[in-house]
């Protein structure tokens, strides 16, 4: 539930479906039995919808998970709450421009204050479509997302962050 994936799904209903005919929603993470169901009841009544909402459970595969990223124009993130939130780096990592839910503070470190990226309120369908909507109109998406990918090599990853910690324990290790 704190995943919040029903609004990534009601935001699915509520796209334009002319823009997204040759897209696919693809959700990663293991399922409620809940929401498999409300899902497969959806897909029944809905064929655009079973077409293009593809969930693909828990993928424990790194390789698996680093292709979808690499296949991935955009990266929702529906949580209602996170920590630092590891999946929006790694996909941005890979140039996935991320669309998160207003779910902590660490999203304006993850989009440097908005700017690669967008963020939406928590529980607004509509918003999340119109973001998904504004993400797909932007004819400098791909160049975007080599902005977004060097941004994030530069500030998450492991290298990065180990070099910083490392010359911080080093310091203070003199100082002693």
């Amino acid at each position: 539930p704190v995943k919040n994936t029903e609004l990534f799904v009601e935001a699915v209903q509520k796209v334009n479906r002319v823009l997204f005919s040759d897209w696919k929603f693809c959700i990663v993470g293991e399922p409620t039995p809940q929401f498999r169901t409300y899902v497969e009841r959806l897909c029944q009544q809905d064929t655009w919808i079973k077409e293009r909402l593809v969930q693909y459970g828990g993928v424990n595969d790194r390789q698996m998970l680093y292709e979808l990223y690499a296949k991935a124009k955009i990266m929702c993130m529906t949580s209602q709450s996170e920590s630092f939130c590891i999946v929006v780096a790694e996909a941005m990592y890979f140039g996935a421009y991320p669309i998160l839910t207003n779910f902590g503070s660490i999203i304006k470190d993850l989009t440097d204050d908005g700017h690669y990226g967008t963020i939406v309120p928590q529980k607004d369908a509509m918003e999340l479509a119109a973001a998904w909507e504004m993400a797909a109109h932007r004819d400098d998406l791909p160049e975007l997302g080599r902005q977004i990918q060097t941004f994030a090599r530069q500030n998450f990853s492991y290298d990065v962050w180990s070099a910083k910690l490392d010359k911080y324990l080093c310091r203070i290790t003199a100082n002693k």
